[in-house]
Protein backbone atom coordinates (compact mmCIF):
# COMPACT_ATOMS: atom_id res chain seq x y z
CA UNK A 1 0.00 0.00 0.00
CA UNK A 2 1.62 3.55 -1.07
CA UNK A 3 1.47 5.82 2.09
CA UNK A 4 2.20 9.25 0.67
CA UNK A 5 3.06 12.34 3.23
CA UNK A 6 -1.01 13.52 2.16
CA UNK A 7 -2.88 10.40 2.93
CA UNK A 8 -4.21 11.72 6.34
CA UNK A 9 -4.75 16.45 6.83
CA UNK A 10 -7.71 17.07 9.57
CA UNK A 11 -8.28 21.08 8.57
CA UNK A 12 -9.09 23.19 11.60
CA UNK A 13 -12.04 24.54 11.07
CA UNK A 14 -11.55 27.05 13.92
CA UNK A 15 -15.39 26.58 14.92
CA UNK A 16 -15.49 27.59 18.84
CA UNK A 17 -17.88 25.50 20.34
CA UNK A 18 -18.85 24.05 23.99
CA UNK A 19 -18.97 20.32 24.90
CA UNK A 20 -21.86 18.18 26.00
CA UNK A 21 -21.94 18.05 29.84
CA UNK A 22 -21.55 14.48 30.22
CA UNK A 23 -18.25 14.24 28.33
CA UNK A 24 -16.26 17.43 29.78
CA UNK A 25 -14.48 15.69 32.12
CA UNK A 26 -10.91 15.74 31.40
CA UNK A 27 -8.62 18.77 31.52
CA UNK A 28 -5.77 19.96 29.64
CA UNK A 29 -2.88 23.08 31.26
CA UNK A 30 -0.75 24.42 28.74
CA UNK A 31 1.97 25.91 29.88
CA UNK A 32 3.38 28.84 27.74
CA UNK A 33 6.96 30.15 28.38
CA UNK A 34 9.73 32.15 26.53
CA UNK A 35 12.37 29.54 25.79
CA UNK A 36 14.42 31.35 28.94
CA UNK A 37 11.86 30.20 30.83
CA UNK A 38 9.83 33.11 31.01
CA UNK A 39 5.44 32.85 31.17
CA UNK A 40 3.90 34.42 28.28
CA UNK A 41 0.51 35.99 28.71
CA UNK A 42 -2.19 36.12 26.03
CA UNK A 43 -1.26 32.92 23.39
CA UNK A 44 -4.36 31.97 22.08
CA UNK A 45 -4.49 28.16 22.58
CA UNK A 46 -6.91 25.72 20.22
CA UNK A 47 -7.52 22.36 21.60
CA UNK A 48 -8.81 19.85 18.61
CA UNK A 49 -10.87 16.96 19.36
CA UNK A 50 -10.03 15.22 16.07
CA UNK A 51 -12.81 12.45 15.87
CA UNK A 52 -15.49 15.33 16.20
CA UNK A 53 -13.53 18.13 14.79
CA UNK A 54 -14.74 20.52 17.26
CA UNK A 55 -12.03 23.29 18.26
CA UNK A 56 -12.17 24.82 21.98
CA UNK A 57 -10.14 27.81 22.73
CA UNK A 58 -8.07 29.68 25.76
CA UNK A 59 -5.79 32.12 26.18
CA UNK A 60 -2.76 32.01 28.70
CA UNK A 61 -2.93 33.93 31.79
CA UNK A 62 -0.29 35.81 33.47
CA UNK A 63 1.19 33.00 34.59
CA UNK A 64 1.17 31.42 31.26
CA UNK A 65 -1.42 29.21 31.71
CA UNK A 66 -4.06 28.07 29.31
CA UNK A 67 -6.66 26.29 31.25
CA UNK A 68 -8.71 23.94 29.38
CA UNK A 69 -11.13 22.57 32.49
CA UNK A 70 -14.10 20.45 30.47
CA UNK A 71 -12.37 18.66 27.22
CA UNK A 72 -14.22 15.32 26.23
CA UNK A 73 -12.30 12.23 25.74
CA UNK A 74 -10.93 11.57 22.42
CA UNK A 75 -7.63 12.60 20.11
CA UNK A 76 -6.72 15.72 20.49
CA UNK A 77 -4.46 18.51 18.25
CA UNK A 78 -3.16 21.66 20.12
CA UNK A 79 -2.19 24.85 18.16
CA UNK A 80 -0.38 27.85 20.31
CA UNK A 81 -0.28 31.60 18.92
CA UNK A 82 0.54 34.52 20.04
CA UNK A 83 1.83 37.87 18.25
CA UNK A 84 5.80 37.92 17.80
CA UNK A 85 6.00 34.54 18.43
CA UNK A 86 6.21 31.30 16.35
CA UNK A 87 3.06 29.34 16.40
CA UNK A 88 3.28 25.60 18.02
CA UNK A 89 1.57 22.37 16.75
CA UNK A 90 1.33 19.36 19.65
CA UNK A 91 0.02 16.22 17.86
CA UNK A 92 -1.22 13.31 18.78
CA UNK A 93 -2.52 12.69 22.37
CA UNK A 94 -5.13 11.05 23.82
CA UNK A 95 -7.22 12.43 26.97
CA UNK A 96 -9.40 10.05 28.99
CA UNK A 97 -12.26 11.14 31.35
CA UNK A 98 -11.35 12.56 34.33
CA UNK A 99 -7.62 12.64 33.16
CA UNK A 100 -5.38 15.76 34.03
CA UNK A 101 -2.70 16.48 31.37
CA UNK A 102 0.12 19.26 31.30
CA UNK A 103 1.94 20.46 28.03
CA UNK A 104 4.84 22.52 28.33
CA UNK A 105 5.58 24.89 25.33
CA UNK A 106 8.52 26.97 24.74
CA UNK A 107 7.51 29.87 22.52
CA UNK A 108 10.77 31.46 20.07
CA UNK A 109 10.47 35.12 18.43
CA UNK A 110 9.09 34.78 14.69
CA UNK A 111 6.31 34.73 12.57
CA UNK A 112 3.04 34.23 13.98
CA UNK A 113 1.50 34.18 11.33
CA UNK A 114 2.88 30.96 9.73
CA UNK A 115 0.64 27.83 8.49
CA UNK A 116 0.45 24.17 9.41
CA UNK A 117 0.56 21.81 7.20
CA UNK A 118 -3.68 21.10 7.85
CA UNK A 119 -4.16 24.46 7.46
CA UNK A 120 -1.94 25.45 3.92
CA UNK A 121 -2.83 23.39 0.74
CA UNK A 122 0.82 24.37 -0.43
CA UNK A 123 2.50 22.84 2.46
CA UNK A 124 0.80 19.48 1.53
CA UNK A 125 1.73 19.91 -1.77
CA UNK A 126 5.29 20.73 -0.70
CA UNK A 127 4.75 16.94 1.11
CA UNK A 128 4.01 15.14 -1.51
CA UNK A 129 7.06 16.62 -3.71
CA UNK A 130 9.66 15.92 -1.48
CA UNK A 131 8.07 12.59 -0.92
CA UNK A 132 8.48 11.74 -4.91
CA UNK A 133 11.52 13.07 -4.85
CA UNK A 134 12.85 10.75 -1.64
CA UNK A 135 11.22 7.76 -3.18
CA UNK A 136 13.31 8.62 -6.75
CA UNK A 137 16.64 7.97 -4.59
CA UNK A 138 15.63 5.33 -2.67
CA UNK A 139 15.30 3.30 -6.13
CA UNK A 140 18.89 4.48 -7.32
CA UNK A 141 19.88 3.43 -3.44
CA UNK A 142 20.93 7.18 -2.44
CA UNK A 143 20.19 6.66 1.03
CA UNK A 144 21.24 9.49 2.69
CA UNK A 145 19.91 12.23 0.21
CA UNK A 146 16.49 10.22 0.38
CA UNK A 147 16.80 10.99 4.22
CA UNK A 148 17.16 14.31 3.94
CA UNK A 149 14.00 14.96 1.25
CA UNK A 150 11.77 12.65 4.07
CA UNK A 151 13.30 14.78 7.24
CA UNK A 152 12.02 17.80 5.51
CA UNK A 153 8.74 16.58 4.18
CA UNK A 154 8.39 15.11 8.41
CA UNK A 155 9.44 18.66 9.25
CA UNK A 156 6.49 20.22 7.53
CA UNK A 157 4.10 17.32 8.36
CA UNK A 158 5.22 15.16 10.99
CA UNK A 159 2.56 13.17 11.34
CA UNK A 160 2.75 11.36 7.75
CA UNK A 161 3.35 7.45 8.24
CA UNK A 162 4.71 7.17 4.64
CA UNK A 163 6.97 9.36 5.21
CA UNK A 164 8.39 7.95 8.29
CA UNK A 165 7.85 4.28 6.79
CA UNK A 166 10.43 5.24 4.47
CA UNK A 167 12.74 7.31 6.30
CA UNK A 168 13.04 4.02 8.32
CA UNK A 169 14.06 2.15 5.29
CA UNK A 170 16.51 4.80 3.97
CA UNK A 171 17.94 4.52 7.83
CA UNK A 172 17.84 0.78 7.69
CA UNK A 173 20.27 1.09 4.69
CA UNK A 174 22.70 3.25 6.39
CA UNK A 175 22.61 0.53 9.17
CA UNK A 176 21.11 3.20 11.50
CA UNK A 177 19.00 0.46 13.06
CA UNK A 178 17.71 2.09 16.04
CA UNK A 179 17.03 5.70 13.95
CA UNK A 180 14.97 3.14 11.74
CA UNK A 181 12.85 1.34 14.64
CA UNK A 182 12.11 4.70 16.01
CA UNK A 183 10.65 6.09 13.07
CA UNK A 184 8.65 2.86 12.19
CA UNK A 185 6.74 2.43 16.10
CA UNK A 186 6.83 7.15 15.83
CA UNK A 187 4.66 6.14 12.66
CA UNK A 188 2.76 3.12 13.89
CA UNK A 189 1.70 5.86 17.19
CA UNK A 190 0.56 8.01 14.72
CA UNK A 191 -2.37 6.07 12.84
CA UNK A 192 -3.30 4.43 16.00
CA UNK A 193 -4.10 7.63 17.21
CA UNK A 194 -5.43 8.76 14.05
CA UNK A 195 -7.96 5.33 13.71
CA UNK A 196 -9.06 6.56 16.84
CA UNK A 197 -10.54 9.78 15.20
CA UNK A 198 -12.44 8.10 12.67
CA UNK A 199 -15.85 5.54 13.52
CA UNK A 200 -15.18 1.06 13.41
CA UNK A 201 -16.65 1.31 9.70
CA UNK A 202 -14.21 3.33 8.64
CA UNK A 203 -11.31 2.20 10.48
CA UNK A 204 -10.19 0.05 7.60
CA UNK A 205 -7.35 1.64 5.45
CA UNK A 206 -5.47 2.79 9.39
CA UNK A 207 -5.56 -1.00 9.87
CA UNK A 208 -3.91 -2.36 6.59
CA UNK A 209 -1.08 0.80 7.28
CA UNK A 210 -0.66 -0.43 11.29
CA UNK A 211 -0.64 -4.51 9.40
CA UNK A 212 2.03 -2.79 7.01
CA UNK A 213 4.28 -0.50 9.17
CA UNK A 214 4.29 -3.71 11.70
CA UNK A 215 5.08 -6.12 9.54
CA UNK A 216 8.02 -3.70 8.56
CA UNK A 217 9.32 -3.33 11.87
CA UNK A 218 9.76 -7.30 11.91
CA UNK A 219 12.01 -7.67 8.69
CA UNK A 220 14.30 -4.83 10.10
CA UNK A 221 16.54 -7.55 12.45
CA UNK A 222 16.45 -9.33 8.91
CA UNK A 223 17.60 -6.70 7.43
CA UNK A 224 20.95 -5.84 10.01
CA UNK A 225 22.05 -9.93 9.62
CA UNK A 226 21.34 -9.75 5.65
CA UNK A 227 24.01 -6.70 5.85
CA UNK A 228 26.41 -8.07 8.31
CA UNK A 229 26.25 -11.56 5.96
CA UNK A 230 26.80 -9.80 2.86
CA UNK A 231 29.87 -7.86 4.59
CA UNK A 232 31.44 -10.99 5.55
CA UNK A 233 30.89 -12.87 2.27
CA UNK A 234 32.55 -10.01 0.62
CA UNK A 235 35.41 -9.89 3.07
CA UNK A 236 35.62 -13.84 2.37
CA UNK A 237 34.97 -14.31 6.20
CA UNK A 238 32.60 -17.55 5.10
CA UNK A 239 32.51 -18.54 9.05
CA UNK A 240 30.90 -15.11 10.06
CA UNK A 241 28.31 -15.38 6.93
CA UNK A 242 27.28 -18.87 7.52
CA UNK A 243 26.46 -17.70 10.70
CA UNK A 244 24.74 -14.82 10.03
CA UNK A 245 23.16 -16.46 6.83
CA UNK A 246 21.93 -19.54 9.58
CA UNK A 247 20.10 -16.65 11.30
CA UNK A 248 18.41 -14.97 8.84
CA UNK A 249 17.28 -18.22 7.69
CA UNK A 250 15.57 -18.96 10.88
CA UNK A 251 13.71 -14.79 10.32
CA UNK A 252 12.60 -15.81 7.05
CA UNK A 253 12.42 -19.31 6.40
CA UNK A 254 10.66 -19.14 3.43
CA UNK A 255 13.08 -17.10 1.92
CA UNK A 256 14.85 -19.13 -1.23
CA UNK A 257 17.56 -16.71 -1.85
CA UNK A 258 18.92 -16.62 1.92
CA UNK A 259 18.68 -20.77 1.50
CA UNK A 260 20.76 -20.35 -1.83
CA UNK A 261 23.11 -18.27 -0.29
CA UNK A 262 23.70 -20.07 2.88
CA UNK A 263 24.23 -23.54 0.79
CA UNK A 264 26.95 -21.54 -1.18
CA UNK A 265 28.53 -20.67 2.02
CA UNK A 266 28.42 -23.90 3.52
CA UNK A 267 30.18 -25.61 0.31
CA UNK A 268 32.72 -23.11 0.63
CA UNK A 269 33.69 -24.30 4.04
CA UNK A 270 33.10 -28.17 2.85
CA UNK A 271 30.45 -28.92 4.56
CA UNK A 272 28.68 -30.52 1.95
CA UNK A 273 26.03 -32.39 3.53
CA UNK A 274 24.70 -29.42 5.37
CA UNK A 275 24.64 -27.64 2.01
CA UNK A 276 23.32 -29.95 0.04
CA UNK A 277 20.15 -30.47 2.58
CA UNK A 278 20.19 -26.48 2.49
CA UNK A 279 20.08 -26.57 -0.88
CA UNK A 280 17.11 -29.04 -1.15
CA UNK A 281 15.30 -26.62 0.95
CA UNK A 282 15.83 -23.56 -1.51
CA UNK A 283 14.66 -25.71 -4.14
CA UNK A 284 11.57 -26.32 -2.62
CA UNK A 285 10.18 -23.40 -1.88
CA UNK A 286 11.84 -22.18 -5.81
CA UNK A 287 11.47 -25.25 -8.04
CA UNK A 288 12.23 -23.06 -10.89
CA UNK A 289 15.18 -21.31 -10.09
CA UNK A 290 18.05 -21.98 -12.57
CA UNK A 291 20.71 -20.57 -10.18
CA UNK A 292 19.67 -22.98 -7.58
CA UNK A 293 19.17 -26.20 -9.76
CA UNK A 294 22.74 -25.51 -10.95
CA UNK A 295 23.88 -25.27 -7.33
CA UNK A 296 22.41 -28.76 -7.10
CA UNK A 297 23.87 -30.38 -9.73
CA UNK A 298 27.03 -29.17 -8.75
CA UNK A 299 26.50 -30.60 -5.28
CA UNK A 300 25.30 -33.56 -6.69
CA UNK A 301 28.14 -33.89 -9.34
CA UNK A 302 31.61 -33.56 -7.93
CA UNK A 303 32.61 -31.52 -4.81
CA UNK A 304 36.05 -31.44 -6.63
CA UNK A 305 34.48 -29.61 -9.28
CA UNK A 306 32.60 -27.12 -7.07
CA UNK A 307 36.04 -26.78 -5.29
CA UNK A 308 37.84 -26.31 -8.22
CA UNK A 309 35.49 -23.54 -9.45
CA UNK A 310 35.78 -21.15 -6.19
CA UNK A 311 39.97 -21.67 -6.32
CA UNK A 312 40.14 -20.86 -9.99
CA UNK A 313 37.27 -17.72 -9.06
CA UNK A 314 40.16 -16.78 -6.43
CA UNK A 315 42.66 -17.03 -8.50
CA UNK A 316 41.05 -15.27 -10.85
CA UNK A 317 40.42 -12.45 -8.06
CA UNK A 318 44.19 -12.23 -7.83
CA UNK A 319 44.84 -11.89 -11.15
CA UNK A 320 42.75 -8.44 -10.99
CA UNK A 321 44.17 -7.34 -7.92
CA UNK A 322 47.49 -7.66 -9.40
CA UNK A 323 46.85 -5.93 -12.79
CA UNK A 324 45.64 -3.33 -11.22
CA UNK A 325 48.73 -2.62 -9.34
CA UNK A 326 47.08 -4.24 -5.68
CA UNK A 327 49.91 -6.33 -4.92
CA UNK A 328 49.47 -7.09 -1.04
CA UNK A 329 45.80 -8.36 -1.88
CA UNK A 330 47.03 -10.59 -4.87
CA UNK A 331 49.75 -12.62 -2.93
CA UNK A 332 46.94 -12.98 -0.16
CA UNK A 333 44.61 -14.05 -2.61
CA UNK A 334 47.35 -16.53 -3.94
CA UNK A 335 48.39 -17.75 -0.79
CA UNK A 336 44.99 -18.72 -0.25
CA UNK A 337 44.58 -20.70 -3.15
CA UNK A 338 48.00 -22.28 -2.62
CA UNK A 339 47.04 -24.02 0.51
CA UNK A 340 44.06 -25.86 -1.23
CA UNK A 341 44.85 -26.27 -4.99
CA UNK A 342 45.65 -29.24 -6.85
CA UNK A 343 48.54 -30.56 -8.69
CA UNK A 344 47.24 -29.17 -12.25
CA UNK A 345 47.40 -25.58 -10.99
CA UNK A 346 49.37 -25.20 -8.31
CA UNK A 347 52.20 -24.42 -11.07
CA UNK A 348 50.23 -21.34 -11.90
CA UNK A 349 49.26 -20.44 -8.50
CA UNK A 350 52.94 -20.42 -7.06
CA UNK A 351 53.84 -18.50 -10.20
CA UNK A 352 51.21 -15.93 -9.28
CA UNK A 353 52.62 -15.61 -5.98
CA UNK A 354 56.37 -15.12 -7.21
CA UNK A 355 55.28 -12.21 -9.46
CA UNK A 356 53.52 -10.68 -6.54
CA UNK A 357 56.81 -10.92 -4.23
CA UNK A 358 58.87 -9.50 -7.06
CA UNK A 359 56.78 -6.41 -7.38
CA UNK A 360 57.02 -6.30 -3.36
CA UNK A 361 60.82 -6.68 -3.54
CA UNK A 362 60.35 -9.86 -1.13
CA UNK A 363 63.62 -11.19 -2.81
CA UNK A 364 64.14 -14.58 -1.32
CA UNK A 365 60.04 -15.18 -1.41
CA UNK A 366 60.71 -14.43 -5.26
CA UNK A 367 62.99 -16.96 -6.34
CA UNK A 368 61.56 -19.58 -3.92
CA UNK A 369 57.81 -19.04 -5.02
CA UNK A 370 59.48 -18.92 -8.97
CA UNK A 371 61.25 -22.67 -8.44
CA UNK A 372 57.78 -24.26 -6.58
CA UNK A 373 56.27 -22.61 -10.13
CA UNK A 374 59.02 -24.37 -12.24
CA UNK A 375 58.81 -27.79 -10.09
CA UNK A 376 55.09 -28.53 -10.02
CA UNK A 377 54.21 -26.23 -13.23
CA UNK A 378 52.88 -28.14 -15.99
CA UNK A 379 55.63 -28.91 -18.65
CA UNK A 380 54.12 -26.56 -21.05
CA UNK A 381 54.54 -23.59 -18.77
CA UNK A 382 58.31 -24.85 -16.90
CA UNK A 383 60.32 -22.38 -19.49
CA UNK A 384 57.81 -19.31 -19.08
CA UNK A 385 58.56 -20.01 -15.39
CA UNK A 386 62.05 -20.10 -15.70
CA UNK A 387 62.46 -17.20 -18.22
CA UNK A 388 61.05 -14.71 -15.48
CA UNK A 389 63.06 -16.46 -12.96
CA UNK A 390 65.96 -15.90 -15.07
CA UNK A 391 64.74 -12.63 -15.93
CA UNK A 392 64.57 -12.00 -11.82
CA UNK A 393 67.98 -12.77 -11.59
CA UNK A 394 69.37 -10.56 -14.47
CA UNK A 395 67.54 -7.77 -13.13
CA UNK A 396 70.08 -7.94 -9.57
CA UNK A 397 73.09 -8.57 -11.92
CA UNK A 398 73.31 -12.33 -10.67
CA UNK A 399 73.80 -13.28 -14.66
CA UNK A 400 75.16 -16.78 -13.62
CA UNK A 401 72.45 -18.04 -11.72
CA UNK A 402 70.18 -16.44 -13.95
CA UNK A 403 72.10 -18.71 -17.23
CA UNK A 404 71.49 -21.60 -15.18
CA UNK A 405 68.42 -21.35 -14.67
CA UNK A 406 67.42 -21.45 -18.29
CA UNK A 407 70.15 -24.14 -19.04
CA UNK A 408 68.11 -26.61 -16.54
CA UNK A 409 64.71 -25.63 -18.11
CA UNK A 410 65.82 -26.06 -21.34
CA UNK A 411 67.48 -29.41 -21.10
CA UNK A 412 63.80 -31.04 -20.24
CA UNK A 413 62.33 -29.01 -23.45
CA UNK A 414 61.41 -30.37 -26.68
CA UNK A 415 63.39 -27.61 -28.32
CA UNK A 416 67.15 -28.41 -28.85
CA UNK A 417 68.90 -26.91 -26.15
CA UNK A 418 71.35 -24.70 -28.54
CA UNK A 419 68.53 -23.15 -29.98
CA UNK A 420 66.50 -22.30 -26.95
CA UNK A 421 69.74 -20.49 -25.32
CA UNK A 422 70.60 -18.78 -28.45
CA UNK A 423 66.78 -17.38 -28.83
CA UNK A 424 67.23 -16.20 -24.92
CA UNK A 425 70.42 -14.69 -25.81
CA UNK A 426 69.25 -12.92 -28.56
CA UNK A 427 65.99 -11.77 -26.49
CA UNK A 428 68.09 -10.46 -24.16
CA UNK A 429 70.02 -8.17 -26.96
CA UNK A 430 66.91 -6.81 -28.33
CA UNK A 431 66.48 -5.31 -24.83
CA UNK A 432 70.23 -4.15 -24.83
CA UNK A 433 71.16 -6.54 -21.52
CA UNK A 434 74.40 -7.13 -23.06
CA UNK A 435 75.87 -9.45 -20.15
CA UNK A 436 73.09 -11.96 -19.72
CA UNK A 437 73.21 -12.30 -23.72
CA UNK A 438 77.18 -12.55 -23.69
CA UNK A 439 76.46 -15.39 -20.93
CA UNK A 440 73.65 -17.13 -22.74
CA UNK A 441 75.57 -16.83 -26.40
CA UNK A 442 78.47 -18.76 -24.47
CA UNK A 443 76.57 -21.16 -23.04
CA UNK A 444 74.83 -22.06 -26.15
CA UNK A 445 78.61 -22.66 -27.25
CA UNK A 446 79.29 -25.06 -24.56
CA UNK A 447 76.02 -26.80 -25.68
CA UNK A 448 76.93 -26.75 -29.75
CA UNK A 449 80.25 -25.41 -29.94
CA UNK A 450 79.44 -25.77 -33.75
CA UNK A 451 76.36 -22.75 -33.41
CA UNK A 452 77.37 -20.42 -36.04
CA UNK A 453 75.19 -17.48 -34.73
CA UNK A 454 76.79 -17.55 -31.51
CA UNK A 455 80.31 -17.53 -32.52
CA UNK A 456 78.79 -13.92 -34.51
CA UNK A 457 77.54 -12.55 -31.60
CA UNK A 458 80.06 -13.36 -29.39
CA UNK A 459 82.50 -11.78 -31.52
CA UNK A 460 80.74 -8.34 -32.05
CA UNK A 461 80.47 -8.40 -28.03
CA UNK A 462 84.25 -8.85 -27.23
CA UNK A 463 85.30 -6.81 -29.99
CA UNK A 464 82.98 -3.74 -29.58
CA UNK A 465 82.00 -4.06 -25.95
CA UNK A 466 84.42 -5.88 -23.91
CA UNK A 467 87.33 -4.84 -26.14
CA UNK A 468 88.97 -7.72 -26.32
CA UNK A 469 90.74 -8.68 -30.00
CA UNK A 470 91.85 -11.76 -29.08
CA UNK A 471 88.49 -13.42 -28.47
CA UNK A 472 86.44 -11.48 -30.96
CA UNK A 473 89.06 -12.56 -33.75
CA UNK A 474 88.46 -16.37 -32.77
CA UNK A 475 84.80 -16.15 -32.64
CA UNK A 476 84.49 -14.39 -35.83
CA UNK A 477 87.17 -16.22 -37.91
CA UNK A 478 85.28 -19.43 -37.03
CA UNK A 479 82.00 -17.69 -37.85
CA UNK A 480 83.82 -16.77 -41.44
CA UNK A 481 84.08 -20.65 -41.80
CA UNK A 482 80.50 -21.97 -40.28
CA UNK A 483 78.24 -19.30 -40.75
CA UNK A 484 75.54 -18.80 -43.39
CA UNK A 485 74.10 -15.34 -43.25
CA UNK A 486 75.64 -12.94 -46.14
CA UNK A 487 75.14 -9.81 -44.37
CA UNK A 488 77.11 -11.45 -40.91
CA UNK A 489 79.63 -12.70 -42.74
CA UNK A 490 80.69 -9.33 -44.26
CA UNK A 491 80.54 -7.45 -40.91
CA UNK A 492 82.66 -10.61 -39.61
CA UNK A 493 85.10 -10.85 -42.38
CA UNK A 494 85.43 -6.10 -41.98
CA UNK A 495 85.74 -6.82 -38.17
CA UNK A 496 88.78 -8.95 -38.91
CA UNK A 497 90.28 -6.89 -41.08
CA UNK A 498 90.20 -4.19 -38.16
CA UNK A 499 91.85 -6.37 -35.91
CA UNK A 500 94.67 -7.19 -38.16
CA UNK A 501 95.47 -3.13 -39.12
CA UNK A 502 95.28 -2.42 -35.26
CA UNK A 503 98.57 -3.37 -33.49
CA UNK A 504 98.35 -5.14 -30.42
CA UNK A 505 98.11 -3.47 -26.61
CA UNK A 506 101.05 -2.81 -24.90
CA UNK A 507 101.78 -4.62 -21.72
Amino acid sequence: MRLTGGTLLFFLTWALVTFPAAAANAKLFVNCTTESGEPVANIQVFAQELKAQKVVAQKSNKKGVAEFKKLPEGIFRVVARGEGYEPILVEFFTLKGGEEKTLDLKFKVGDSTKQFYFEDPAAHAKVDELFKEAVSLLEKNEFESAAEKLQQALTINPTSPGARQNLALAYANQQKWDLAEQQINKAIENVEALKLTVDPGQAGPYDEMITSLRRFLTTIPAMKIQMEADAALREGNNEVAVTKLEELSKLVPNDSGTLYNLALTQAKLRRFEDAKKTIDKALAIAPNDKNIQELKRLLLQNEKALIMQQLQQTLAEGDEAFKQGKYEEALAKYQKVQAEAPPEIQGAVWAGIARAHRQLNHDEPTVQAYQKAIETGQDKNKAQYAKELADYYFSKDMTKEGVQVLTTAYKDGSEPIDEALYQAAAAMMKENKKAPAKALFEETLKANPQHPESHYELGMIYFYDDNDPVKAKSMLTKYTEIGKDSAHLENAKAVLVVIEKTPPAKK
